[in-house]
């Protein structure tokens, strides 16, 4: 017996060990926000494990190529930017760069292998509490932002596998308390993902089966989706407020790029002075730098504030877009990252859709968070993005089997897809 007790301690211990990765996985450290670097070391630490419990994983194989290939992109592209565009940057902010794009694959890693044999809602559950005590810890106590974000993913994980009615309130409620908030792109993204929730059996069979295809199709649904919920805001629907903002980001012939962030002003102005990027860590030339302020005056943004020269064109140029930083500090490397990122989102929202009675409108609302970072959010918030893709890729992982065949507790690498599986009612008929 004392024999056999061992085994059973140990494993014990082990699953104590994930629980305990999975809680600080998302965490970031005070004073050093830019990246999860708790989850980025322990990736580090754990890494031959790692290895060889997701090398089967696609998506990690990708983002972690796609990384290595964006450092040395930026690294040779600082040896050949001329000093009319940038001069070589500090080494603290060079490594703390590199450290941040190998967070991303390090990151999604650590969650899938921590996350093998855990209970999936605990797992899912586990990591963004983590994430919204890190953003309490971290950003200001606002509901737009981090706050909001992780408390509608957690709130739509521990009602995994109810009825769809318990989702749809909880993401109505999160589109209401944005729209409060002054948070339109989250309450529009709340609202496609209630949207998503009445697709019927039969074309959640089709996305199911035609992923790629249909991807392109709900793009462009999400597009149309977005400019009709432009014309409401402008015209007064959600108050006399956010109508007089919206217009007001429309003035001077602002493109949807620029309305949505006044910084993609000047993130196009340097892509047309330096299109290959500038390198790891360079700083902006100060002409350069002072005619992309410019560029931000042209279109009514606030160029006055010292938000641009402090934060945006500081000692580590952030352009208010992981989309703008990845080709700025890693040239085209930086853009196969987003490529790859991008892909990952976007596809795995068909096979989301599919599933979206089964934890699936948990998977549309962090993918359809997830693009959005990507395009519009500063580098600090990879965090969202790295939750984001790693649902896309359990989902993603789910849709290669049969469908809906996946019913065991067996975390995020393997997320079930049945509600009667998952329900506490099945659990114990499965004990008996």
């Amino acid at each position: 017996m004392a024999l056999t007790a061992v085994p059973t301690r140990i494993s014990s211990l082990q699953t104590s060990f994930q629980y305990l990765v999975l809680l600080v996985a998302l965490m970031k450290v005070p004073g050093f926000s830019l990246l999860p670097a708790p989850g980025l070391l322990l990736g580090v630490l754990l890494a031959p494990v790692i290895v060889r419990a997701v090398r089967r994983e696609p998506i990690v194989q990708l983002l972690l190529g796609a990384a290595l290939v964006a450092t040395a992109s930026g690294l040779l592209t600082v040896a050949y930017t001329p000093v009319t565009s940038g001069s070589p940057g500090e080494p603290f902010v060079q490594a703390t760069l590199i450290a941040w794009i190998f967070s991303i694959p390090v990151t999604v890693a650590l969650i899938m292998w921590a996350s093998a044999g855990v209970p999936t809602r605990t797992a899912v559950v586990l990591v963004l509490i983590g994430g919204l005590v890190s953003a309490l810890v971290n950003e200001p106590l606002a509901w737009k932002g981090s706050i909001g974000i992780f408390s509608t993913l957690l709130a739509l994980a521990l009602v995994w596998g109810r009825p769809l009615i318990v989702p749809r309130i909880i993401l109505v409620s999160s589109a209401a308390l944005s729209a409060i908030g002054d948070a339109r792109f989250m309450t529009l993204i709340a609202l496609l993902a209630v949207v998503a929730t009445f697709i019927g059996r039969r074309t959640r069979d089709r996305l199911a089966r035609n992923p790629v295809r249909w991807s392109i199709v709900i793009t462009g649904a999400a597009l149309v989706a977005t400019r009709l919920a432009i014309t409401a805001m402008q015209s007064g629907l959600l108050g006399p407020a956010i109508a007089l903002r919206t217009q007001h980001q429309f003035v001077a012939g602002r493109s949807w790029i620029e309305a949505a962030r006044t910084e993609w002003a000047a993130s196009l102005h340097l892509f047309s002075a330096q299109p290959s990027g500038f390198g790891i860590g360079e700083v902006t030339n100060g002409g350069l730098a002072r005619e992309a302020i410019a560029r931000v005056q042209a279109v009514g943004g606030d160029y006055t504030a010292d938000y641009f020269v402090v934060d945006v064109f500081g000692s580590r140029v952030d352009l208010h877009s992981m989309t703008a930083d990845l080709w700025y500090h890693f040239g085209i490397g930086g853009l196969l990252v987003v490529l790859v990122t991008a892909a990952y989102l976007l596809v795995a929202l068909p096979a989301s859709i599919s599933r979206a009675r089964t934890g699936g409108v948990l998977v549309v609302f962090a993918c359809l968070a997830g693009a959005w970072d990507l395009m519009f959010s500063p580098m600090g918030n990879v965090d969202r993005l790295i939750v984001a893709l790693a649902l896309a890729g359990t989902m993603l992982q789910q849709s290669r089997g049969p469908h809906g065949d996946a019913g065991s507790e067996s975390g995020l690498a393997q997320a079930p897809t049945s509600s009667a599986v998952s329900s506490p009612r099945n659990d114990r008929r499965v004990q008996r």
